[in-house]
């Protein structure tokens, strides 16, 4: 699970390796896609992944994404999928689930001043 506050920005890593038998080419730049997993479009975000030599078998990536946390608080699942072309196409089947929780702490602090050791 990622925490976060309303309007924050916070970043998600994975390694994602090809265990295929065929290299992910390069000619088209991989995206993924993040959407709400209830379907309320208010959380959409596309992020291209600049893939700049083919990925070959056994071959693996590492992938970091913000992921921007809407005003509203709650619990947000998200799916990461790999897409390419003009219409998002579904690059392979695998899908990565995240759940975002978006909260407001109950005992907020703010730092009046800074220790001076």
């Amino acid at each position: 699970m990622v925490e976060a506050l309303p309007g924050e920005t916070v970043y998600k890593k994975w390694i994602f390796k090809n265990t295929g038998n065929a290299s992910w080419p390069h000619e088209d730049n991989l995206r993924f896609c993040l959407t709400n997993q209830s379907g309320d479009r208010k959380y959409v975000a596309h992020q291209e992944l600049i893939v700049d030599k083919e990925i070959v078998p056994g071959e693996v990536i590492p992938v970091e994404i913000p992921i921007f946390a809407p005003e509203e608080q709650g619990l947000y699942y998200l799916t990461f999928t790999f897409v390419y072309g003009a219409h998002l196409q579904k690059w392979f089947s695998t899908q990565v689930t995240v759940i975002l929780k978006v909260f407001i702490p109950e005992f907020p602090a703010t730092v009046v001043e800074k220790s001076k050791n």
